[in-house]
């Protein structure tokens, strides 16, 4: 439910790939922007002394691994450009 409210209100952005289902894309990356919500909770202060807006990004290092082991195998050749 979080993750949908943030979407609707484009505060989470998502990195994703086919890694087991082309009909089924795999989120490998995301960032996600909180407003003032940790700000507030914490008592996080901008330098001019107003709330502080937070965010963070996370990436899932074992769904990169995946989504390149399916993208390029384990020959370094596929891909590479002439």
């Amino acid at each position: 439910m979080l993750a949908v409210s943030q979407r609707s209100e484009a505060l989470k952005c998502e990195v994703i790939c086919a890694i087991d289902s082309d009909a089924q894309p795999t989120g490998i990356a995301s960032a996600n922007y909180h407003l003032d919500h940790f700000g507030i909770a914490f008592g996080i202060e901008s330098a001019d002394g107003d709330v502080a807006h937070t965010n963070c990004v996370g990436f899932g290092v074992e769904r990169v691994t995946l989504a390149l082991l399916r993208t390029y195998e384990l020959d370094p050749d596929i891909g590479r450009q002439e």
